[in-house]
């Protein structure tokens, strides 16, 4: 079972580096990471904001990052979102961040990423979510932009429900000591303190309230909540609200869902059709498909998996990337050879990025992806 880190802003900031670290290295070597754009999908600058954070995963983190567009414009189809899903389904380390969580909310319970979070969750790896997308991840969302920005009267959307794949059940409100409006108040998501007792009334399940440039970390098998980063989390029932700073640890009872996690609906799965893709036999692979297809069955994971297939090439990818990778070992063995160790070094760190990991023997020096 996998972790949930909830962010409540500052997600690429450097107080935020060390979290990423060390979820990364937690779910293990050479990761893959998806990022999900759909929160902000509907922005103008979506490209650039994308660009950013997978330079942010690359520079900062030495991760390189999937970022399966999904933003709900025109001109994507079904396809898309399938294709995202299949990337989150085998995902190590999922993030998205800021954006708006109803946009995010209508397009993300349209295809059923829940599941296929749970995928992940449930295959050891980390969800990490921000800002926006951490307030998607309860059972109860605030729809930030129709309330702060167009005035309606407050309430809740139903939420991913995400925090209930590890038996929690909460709202989740980052941004909760925002202080950005100055003359007004904008605590708690840009509710200000009267917007949000409204909501409060009308909730029957905790509030997870996460302060700005914080964090927490949620292990359902460890049983504890963790805080990082600047601030505190603040969890809020209808008996008052216990407040615990970064450094420590809460009991995730606080929090605990009267019920078990519901169930996590398993990835399409038809064992002749990997290996007939392993094997790079199409022609098996497609039958497969064609009788799933013919039976009714669910098969758009399969569409997705033999498109991606048919983009990369069937072959082995070693045979492909081998002269490549052999050039650079035999020019690093040079370098090292004439005591150029910051070649050398910068080569082996930047073959690693990309899931070449370089062993030097007494006698040789071999490589494996």
């Amino acid at each position: 079972m996998g972790v949930i880190a909830l962010i409540g802003s500052g997600e690429m900031a450097p107080t935020m580096v060390r979290l990423h670290r060390e979820l990364l290295a937690r779910v293990g070597p050479a990761p893959s990471a998806v990022f999900l754009d759909t929160p902000f999908g509907f922005q103008e600058n979506a490209d650039e904001l994308t660009n950013k954070i997978v330079e942010f995963f690359d520079v900062s983190l030495h991760t390189p990052i999937q970022a399966p567009r999904f933003r709900g414009t025109p001109g994507e189809s079904r396809f898309d979102g399938e294709a995202m899903l299949e990337a989150v389904r085998h995902a190590d380390y999922v993030f998205a961040g800021p954006g708006s969580p109803s946009y995010a909310l209508g397009h993300w319970r349209a295809v059923g990423l829940r599941n296929a979070l749970g995928a992940t969750i449930s295959g050891g790896g980390a969800v990490v979510f921000a800002s926006a997308a951490a307030v998607t991840s309860g059972s109860h969302a605030i729809p930030v932009y129709e309330i702060y920005k167009v005035g309606i009267r407050p309430y809740w959307l139903e939420g991913l429900d995400l925090l209930g794949l590890i038996g929690l059940r909460a709202a989740v409100v980052p941004h909760f000591d925002n202080a950005e409006g100055g003359t007004h108040d904008t605590r708690y998501c840009y509710l200000g303190q009267r917007r949000f007792d409204a909501l409060l009334a009308e909730l029957d399940v905790p509030v997870l309230g996460i302060d700005e440039h914080t964090a927490v970390v949620l292990d359902p098998i460890a049983g504890t909540g963790s805080v990082m980063g600047k601030g505190a989390v603040t969890i809020v029932t209808d008996t008052g609200s216990r407040r615990h700073e970064a450094g420590n640890a809460f009991d995730l009872s606080e929090i605990a869902g009267s019920a078990s996690p519901p169930p996590v609906a398993p990835p399409v799965h038809s064992q002749g059709f990997d290996e007939a893709l392993e094997e790079g036999d199409v022609n098996a692979a497609a039958a497969i498909l064609m009788d799933h297809l013919l039976d009714g069955k669910e098969a758009a994971p399969m569409v997705v998996q033999l498109a991606a297939a048919a983009e990369a090439g069937l072959g082995d990818p070693d045979e492909v990337v081998a002269p490549f990778v052999d050039l650079l070992i035999t020019l690093r063995s040079r370098a090292r050879g004439a005591g150029d160790w910051a070649t050398a070094d910068f080569i082996r760190d930047e073959l690693a990025k990309r899931g070449v990991e370089v062993n030097d023997g007494p006698d040789s020096t071999t490589w494996h992806r």
